[in-house]
């Protein structure tokens, strides 16, 4: 059995940024350090016998203190971006760098490349469409949140928004920019990525609301589709409703749902989904997560609509790992429960959600339920009341956010029985909105909200 991945429309496209954990152990807290490096072969050094010049650029994140650079050749270095020689082309080097910063967090990443007079296409990142702002087109977004300005592409490589790519670049520091949103580079090594998933079919839906004041007047209908976007036959639906077809109805803005569906060959996908004014709509900070499964293996995604944003897994067996992409394999059967935080680069947390999964065989029982906070009247007028199942009085902060993720206010709550909250938003003009609940300094709960 397999699960297929999830493309809900708009939810899922755009920028999964998080920056990758490059210790699949383990997580590195957000505000602590995390080593990480890129390389290239720098054909600007002149050599006067056979050897391969490359540079190493530390990209590492914390107060770096010590440093230690292990070339795979028996040659190391404490530089904080060295030059290398190889002596020899063609051979498969394993680099390492381990750092230490002034609160004693100590990390290591490595990374292959092959020696030689090639350009090693050695970080990963994803291609964005920023034709909307002056002066700028596709640009590239780096797993570890750098923003890439292509002035040149060596390779016969055409760029296309939203695809994964591996690339080698160099900095022209001598070249401007009126788009000014990164780093103006030479591409000097570029390939698509593959998606790192389990299977390969995707979730379509297509949603629908009438705004009419009712608390409860959408629809959601999926459909599953190949990378293509051909329809695929679909054996079974599974809503978090409890419905089972392949349309759904009676559906709140502001609130997450989720939906299953399986093929002829049992293979199936999982993924959460919010909707409002007729169609998908992203949280702008987060999209929904989703997760693939092939029996006891798992893939879990959340795309990221901000860069240098961190993504936090815990697997409910003990193991944790990093990244808007982590893959996890269970050892047993039992039911567990997995964690998602997302962090700021200063460790405030914005975001969490438990997701319980079940290895092993698929079952329409294992389908689960969310409970976040509902909100009504939909849309708001000047009060929005907001029911959660978390005692009002655990509540220490409650934010507003606009469409892009920006805080524009942090408003009190008017406590009311059943734990109820009542806010006043009667300033807001109208549009979409995210509140997001600060829940004893600990965890938190988001919603969205029409006015």
């Amino acid at each position: 059995m397999k699960r297929l991945p999830i493309l809900i429309i708009a939810a899922l496209t755009g920028n999964p940024c998080c920056p990758q954990s490059p210790d699949s152990g383990g997580v590195t807290p957000p505000a602590s350090c995390q080593a990480n490096f890129y390389f290239y072969y720098n054909d600007s050094i002149m050599t006067f016998a056979e050897a391969y010049p490359y540079s190493f650029v530390d990209l590492s994140a914390g107060d770096v203190k010590k440093r230690l650079w292990d070339f795979g050749d028996g040659q190391t270095s404490e530089e904080k971006n060295p030059l290398h020689f190889y002596s020899t082309a063609g051979e498969v080097r394993e680099v390492c760098l381990t750092i230490t910063t002034s609160d004693g967090c100590e990390s290591s990443f490595c990374d292959k490349l092959i020696t030689g007079n090639v350009a090693y296409c050695s970080l990963t990142g994803t291609v964005l469409d920023y034709t909307g702002l002056d002066g700028c087109g596709l640009v590239i977004g780096l797993d570890n949140g750098d923003i890439l300005e292509p002035a040149e592409i060596i390779p016969d490589f055409k760029l296309q928004a939203g695809q994964r790519v591996r690339l080698s670049y160099t900095e022209l520091n001598d070249r401007a920019s009126i788009c000014m949103v990164g780093k103006i580079v030479r591409i000097d090594c570029i390939e698509e990525e593959p998606r790192p998933g389990l299977c390969e079919g995707f979730i379509k839906l297509n949603t629908e609301i009438v705004l009419n004041g009712q608390t409860c007047s959408g629809s959601a209908a999926a459909s599953l589709v190949d990378a293509a976007g051909n329809a695929v036959y679909a054996a079974g639906f599974f809503w978090s409703t409890g419905e089972t077809g392949p349309v759904i109805y009676n559906l709140c803005p502001g609130m997450t749902y989720s939906v299953t569906i399986t093929d002829s060959s049992d293979c199936a996908v999982s993924g959460s989904f919010s909707f409002g004014g007729g169609t998908v709509f992203p949280d702008s900070l987060i999209g929904y997560w989703n997760f693939e499964q092939d029996d006891m293996n798992f893939y879990f995604s959340i795309p990221v609509y901000s860069d240098s944003l961190y993504c936090e897994w815990d697997f409910g067996d003990g193991t944790t790992a990093g990244g808007a992409s982590v893959n996890h394999t269970y050892t047993t059967e039992d039911a567990y429960t997995v964690t998602l935080k997302v962090y700021t680069p200063g460790g405030e947390m914005l975001f969490n959600q438990q997701i319980p999964v079940s290895p092993g065989a698929f079952s329409r029982d294992r389908i689960f339920t969310e409970t976040p906070p509902e909100v009504y009247p939909v849309p708001a007028k000047d009060i929005l009341y907001v029911k959660t199942q978390t005692i009002p009085e655990k509540i220490v902060k409650i934010d507003l956010l606009t469409s892009n993720g920006q805080v524009i206010m942090s408003v009190p709550a008017v406590k009311q029985a059943d734990n109820l909250l009542q806010l006043d938003v009667s300033g807001l003009p109208a549009g979409f909105y995210m509140g997001r609940l600060t829940i004893d300094d600990t965890s938190v709960q988001t919603f969205r909200f029409v006015k």
